[in-house]
């Protein structure tokens, strides 16, 4: 048995989960060496290591083995001429695709272990003809603490963060996540060439209507609203939380921004300066260190930064660090 992990481990840790116990690896050898790797390179890798290995099995794990859906589509026939047995262990952030129900030697475990019983709700949401935002509510069978958590994303998204989900279902929260509205890696941002509302579902479209249908499942589900619900995250989702507040100041009772990504374009622009630097010269990132270690702001920059953090305040409730007008 061969088991082989094509995206890095899995963050949630489930007690109980079998991608990574002896019984499910047994004496087999996990080889993770493709877990970075996509497309050609990771098709190609998967296929040498098993005319290598020569296994009759073999397991294809990792953090959400379905973001590598394009590439699996063409592994997964190609494993199963060989005659391989393959199963792929996935918690399902992507629909799985139905013309792999006809890949013979093939085997999908959709694996949530280690979580409570609750109930789980899948959708897509098509607010224009081009928006495909798809999401997903988990809700506690019992001990609901009647409060509603919602879950942003890092980089450019394009998956569902399924370890805040099951972060937030282990408190007792009802909780939702969305893609945003594309297919993609937090890297990846090609979906965005020529797909403006796309782009609009990935600035604040996604997350806003994630939320507003997440109510009302919850509500459904247990014949009445949470008392109180809150969104939680950071970078990309800290840059969510800033838009729920500025856009749609009523979706939450209260929002946590970490480490917001607000400065979209310039932050993600900076990057190229920095991998330039980084990677053109063999000293460069000893050279950016040392430039930032020992960069003083000047006067006037250093009396700007001290009137833009707020001293603490001593209410219940804080008031929002950006301000402007719900569009």
């Amino acid at each position: 048995m061969l088991s082989i992990e094509i995206t890095r481990e899995c963050p949630l840790s489930c007690p109980g989960c079998y991608a990574y116990g002896e019984s499910h690896l047994g004496s087999g050898v996990t080889l993770r060496e493709l877990n970075d790797l996509r497309g050609d390179a990771l098709v190609n890798g998967v296929l040498e290591l098993v005319r290598k290995h020569k296994p009759m099995h073999v397991s294809l794990v990792g953090g959400e083995p379905l973001v590598r859906h394009r590439e699996l589509s063409r592994i997964l026939p190609a494993l199963s001429e060989l005659g391989v047995f393959t199963l792929v262990v996935t918690s399902a952030v992507i629909p799985i695709p139905i013309e792999w129900m006809k890949i013979p030697r093939l085997r999908v475990a959709v694996s949530v272990d280690g979580l409570p019983a609750f109930c789980r709700v899948a959708g897509v949401i098509r607010p224009t003809t081009d928006s495909a935002i798809r999401f997903e509510v988990w809700m506690p069978e019992s001990a609901w603490n009647e409060r509603f958590l919602g879950v942003g994303n890092g980089g450019f998204a394009g998956v569902i963060g399924y370890g805040g989900l099951a972060a937030n279902l282990r408190r007792g929260f009802a909780t939702a996540g969305t893609d945003t509205g594309h297919d993609g890696e937090g890297e990846d941002a090609s979906w965005a060439y020529q797909h403006p509302e796309k782009i609009k579902d990935f600035g604040w479209r996604g997350v806003h209507l994630t939320t507003e249908r997440a109510k009302q499942v919850v509500q459904a589900f247990y014949g009445r609203p949470a008392r109180r619900s809150y969104f939680d995250s950071c970078s990309d989702g800290g840059r969510e939380a800033l838009m729920e507040a500025q856009r749609f100041p009523e979706d939450y009772d209260g929002i946590l921004a970490g480490a917001p990504a607000n400065n979209w374009t310039g932050l993600i622009s900076s990057g190229i300066d920095v991998t330039q630097v980084t990677t053109g010269d063999p000293a460069g990132c000893a050279k950016a260190s040392f430039a930032f270690s020992t960069f003083t702001p000047p006067t006037a920059l250093r009396a700007t930064m001290a009137r833009m953090i707020a001293p603490p305040i001593s209410k219940r409730y804080c008031t929002p660090c950006v301000v402007a007008t719900p569009q």
